[in-house]
């Protein structure tokens, strides 16, 4: 698959996120153990930081590094945008698994160019 393929991907990938974000807490199913929001949001991220790695390839630290940040403020936004929900909340732990998932994610899949 192409990186426009990805890309696309990624730009859907988004938007369900943020659909699901916009549900009550309530329409989401308690699976019955502790912190397995958290644990939802770890492996999220970590597809967002796949997907984002493949649809850019960066080849330098830079820009994965840049997929990251963007990664952060993807999460920090998605956060914020649930303040504006009934029956949901900004959580900083959120933020902290989102990240988390991002770096792992986006650093699993990365493939590092050795030209200078």
């Amino acid at each position: 698959m192409n990186s426009k393929t990805y890309r696309v991907f990624l730009g859907i990938y988004m938007l369900i996120i943020l659909t699901v974000s916009a549900l009550p807490s309530k329409a989401i199913p308690d699976i019955g153990f502790q912190h397995t929001d958290k644990i939802a949001h770890f492996l999220v991220y970590s597809l967002l930081g796949f997907i984002a790695v493949k649809s850019f390839s960066p080849h330098k630290l830079v820009g994965l590094i840049c997929i990251i940040c963007f990664g952060m403020i993807f999460g920090a936004f998605d956060e914020w945008w649930q303040s504006f929900i009934s029956d949901r909340c900004t959580s900083l732990a959120d933020f902290f698994a989102d990240t988390a998932g991002m770096l792992i994610g986006s650093i699993l899949f990365y493939k590092p160019s050795h030209r200078l």
